[in-house]
């Protein structure tokens, strides 16, 4: 059972020197580090999972989320129609902050990224029409916030917190062509980012937190030449962050172009202009328009404008305010060319980020619950002429921060992970062989915080008043076949944190002070056919943050200082059948900060996880290994860097680890390791971390973790790793048989390519015809070594089937290319 629900502290000292030097011993030897195996088929929650169990061949989950969806990352295609996700998964690992068309169907994207579908990307990344990574890679050292493409010249200006682009020196802008490659332009900020681009005619306005730019006093906002770089006479002089621009041109003689600016300035040219204002976009003179709003303006989008009385121009502003022009506007409102507010009023219940007009639509992105009249996440479509949201739902995990479109696509980036998924509401089951959810759907109407299961129930806990659509009071039993909810109904009146079976018992701990209206102080037995509480009433005086049966005991972690009526700090044990307090006694040091989240029994070792410096009588820095008869540590120290372990799984020789540390044993491991059992030596398996591993479960070679935050990539809170690992430096895997594979060759519908990567590497796998033509490109990311299988549904890029007739498949892997001819039959 997972080990915490709670924030341990950090531990602020290691208290032993001889620590210090093993780990400077350990630390100046590396030894090879190996990369997991991450399972991408695997669907993941929107929120937190905070427990899960395995059994048969399910994975069950349990936390605080409204649904679950495949890994897509934080950039998405969603259909304009349906909101389905679109394929390929972009699979970007970070943040997408800025979206703009590369002019041929595909997109440019920048943000606080590291990789698109596996390949290192650095905060820059193009994906082509089909949705597939290209070679375009300029990379950033830093954050990108914002880009514009020149149409004639096919430039890309970047604006962001960058000092270097390309392995070049820019400052905050740069511009970048077509093949990756950093232009000569130069306009280098002095300090600051910017935050926003607009690009009209010859002339790239920039706004930001700069103060200069190319060696002019320059304040938040700039005219560049897009040609030269040279920097302009326009200069607004905002006196905070210009984070928003739109620039709308009149068609006449004289034409005028007029620049609208939104930000968290108080003044524009010294006159008072609160977070929005106008200017003139040859001289920068101040416009008299003046709605003011109270608060930040992340988005401008301009509508109309053609004829001041059949086609008015419509000034739509998006961000955190809840007032603009004196009126109530709660993060969007649409403005009339003379400063007034319309009627129209979506009424967000958030900060919008971004703003799209497409037709009657309007596409808002941004932090918002509902919009439009309707309980919709982060992402809608509103009606331009009544404010409503239509039933578009595209249902994303996360904030929404840019958007674009095309006539089949609506693109959106930000700080999702998923998107498109089913509804569950804080339970879920996964097919261990597909990773996609099963039909068990019981639901409850609060977070669940701990599960249990022999095999036929699943038992819930958590902080819920309803589960499966009945009443059942923070304790619930559930038909693993049905998904409904039993009779069985302890009814505990406080949060029940942590569960664990045995002996036709359920052991429960929580902040609870009576179940089944019986009193019984934080720690209770459940009978598992009654659902009445048994006799055994041991009781504590702080919270228990772990139960492990074994045997004839109950082994218990938390935070208290006294267990079952006498003196035990974080740790004890209890007689199963009477509650009787042990003798065994580890003593966590004396320390009324210990805290012990997790514990983990095999054979004659108690494993012990948490966040203490003494242990079984000896130095242990939140792990040890203590006899399960002395209670004695044994040699085994595989001490952490004083980050807390809050969960522990054994499987074979393993002890899988899970915690807030960023090493173990003097290696580095970011909060998920694998220990030797027997020796507490650090394994070769090193998984991406997250901020707090608070949950693990091993089956064969599978290990499914949660942790308290997202883990790197696209798996949120939840993510699934294989035993197998890869030599990061360069080390072999098993070696497979060479060459590409296809079957059933001939074929008719669907084609299996099979082939082995050797090493961790970059994979392209395209389909071409007799003439040397790509007819479908499947595959270009990152893959892990081993034996690969990628489909094709003998369609190609435009979704037709081609004809029947003699087609080569080739996977080309690093400096390898394999090929095979396949044939395909009516």
């Amino acid at each position: 059972m997972y080990a915490s629900r709670h924030q341990a502290p950090h531990l602020t000292s290691l208290g032993r020197a001889g620590i210090f030097i093993a780990f400077l011993l350990v630390g100046a030897h590396p030894v090879p580090a190996a990369a997991q195996i991450l399972r991408d088929e695997f669907w993941v929650p929107d929120g937190q999972v905070r427990d899960l169990v395995i059994t048969g061949n399910t994975v069950y989950l349990g936390g605080d989320f409204t649904q679950v969806g495949p890994p897509i990352g934080a950039f998405a295609g969603l259909d304009p129609t349906t909101g389905t996700v679109q394929q390929p998964f972009a699979r970007v690992s970070g943040i997408v902050r800025s979206v703009v068309s590369d002019g041929a169907g595909g997109w440019y994207i920048g943000g606080t990224f590291d990789a698109v579908r596996g390949v290192p990307r650095a905060n820059l990344a193009r994906l082509d029409a089909s949705g597939n990574l290209t070679g375009w890679n300029p990379g950033a050292n830093s954050d990108v916030f914002t880009l514009v493409r020149d149409a004639t010249t096919g430039v890309v200006y970047v604006g962001g917190q960058f000092s270097n682009l390309g392995g070049l020196a820019r400052q905050g802008i740069a511009a970048v062509d077509s093949n990756g490659v950093v232009t000569a332009w130069n306009a280098a900020i002095a300090t600051g980012a910017v935050t926003a681009l607009a690009l009209s005619g010859g002339t790239l306005y920039a706004g930001g937190t700069f103060t200069s730019v190319a060696g002019q006093t320059r304040r938040r906002a700039a005219a560049l030449d897009a040609t030269t770089g040279a920097v302009g006479a326009w200069n607004p002089d905002a006196d905070d962050l210009v984070s928003a621009l739109a620039v709308h041109v009149t068609i006449g003689f004289p034409s005028t172009v007029t620049v609208y600016l939104g930000g968290l300035f108080h003044t524009v040219g010294g006159q008072v202009r609160d977070k929005l204002a106008a200017v003139d976009g040859v001289t920068g003179a101040l416009a008299p328009w003046n709605p003011g709003a109270n608060s930040f303006v992340n988005a401008i989008a301009l509508a109309g404008g053609s004829n001041p009385i059949t086609n008015p121009l419509r000034i739509y502003v998006g961000g955190t305010f809840q007032v603009v022009a004196g009126t109530a506007r709660n993060g969007i409102a649409q403005l009339t060319e003379g400063g007034a507010v319309a009627s129209w009023n979506p009424n967000a219940s958030g900060a919008v980020n971004a703003l799209r007009i497409v037709g009657n639509l309007m596409y808002v992105g941004g932090e918002f619950t509902s919009i439009g009249g309707l309980p919709t996440r982060y992402l809608a479509a509103v009606d331009r002429t009544t404010g409503l949201a239509t039933n578009w739902d595209p249902r994303l995990s996360g904030f929404v921060r840019a958007l674009a479109t095309t006539s089949t696509s609506v693109v959106a980036g930000g700080d999702f992970f998923t998107a498109g998924g089913v509804p569950r509401q804080n339970l879920a089951a996964l097919d261990l062989a597909t990773g996609q959810p099963t039909t068990w759907n019981p639901g409850a109407d609060a977070p669940v915080e701990a599960l249990e299961t022999d095999g036929a129930m699943l038992y819930a806990a958590g902080s819920f008043t309803q589960m499966g659509g009945q009443p059942r009071t923070r304790l619930a039993a559930v038909d693993l076949t049905a998904g409904a909810a039993t009779a069985w109904n302890p009814e505990a009146d406080a949060t029940v944190s942590e569960l664990a079976l045995g002996g036709g018992v359920l052991y429960a701990a929580g902040a609870f002070t009576t179940i089944g209206g019986q009193p019984r102080a934080r720690l209770a037995a459940i009978d598992l056919g009654s659902g009445l509480p048994t006799p055994w009433n041991p009781g504590t005086t702080g919270s228990v943050s772990s139960i492990k049966v074994d045997g004839s005991w109950v082994y218990v972690g938390g935070t208290f200082l006294s267990l079952g009526g006498g003196t035990r700090i974080a740790i004890g044990r209890l007689d199963r059948t009477t509650g009787a307090l042990s003798a065994w006694n580890p003593n966590s040091g004396g320390s009324f900060s210990s805290r012990v989240f997790a514990l983990e029994v095999i054979g004659a070792n108690v494993y012990v996880g948490g966040f203490f410096s003494q242990m079984g009588g000896r130095p242990r820095e939140c792990l040890a290994v203590v006899d399960a008869v002395s209670a004695a540590a044994n040699p085994w120290d595989p001490f952490t860097d004083g980050g807390n372990v809050l969960t522990l799984a054994a499987e074979g020789a393993s002890v899988y680890v899970g915690g807030a540390f960023q090493a173990l044993g003097g290696t580095r491991r970011l909060g998920i390791a694998a220990l030797d059992a027997a020796t507490g030596l650090v394994l070769p398996w090193n998984a991406a971390g997250a901020g707090g591993t608070r949950a693990l479960k091993v089956r064969q070679g599978m290990i499914c973790a949660a942790a308290s935050s997202r883990y790197p990539g696209t798996h949120g809170s939840f993510a699934v790793f294989t035993a197998a690992t890869t030599d990061v430096a360069g080390g072999l895997a098993r070696a497979p048989a060479a060459g590409i594979s296809a079957s059933p060759n001939p074929f008719h519908s669907a084609l299996a390519l099979r082939f082995a990567l050797l090493h961790r590497s970059e994979v392209d796998v395209t389909i071409h015809d007799l003439a040397g033509r790509t007819v479908r490109r499947l595959a270009h990311e990152m893959r892990d070594a081993g034996t690969l299988e990628i489909m094709w549904d003998g369609r190609d890029e435009a979704g037709g089937l081609v004809g029947p007739g003699i087609y080569f498949a080739s996977a080309t892997t690093g400096a390898a290319s394999m090929t095979a001819k396949v044939l395909r039959v009516r």
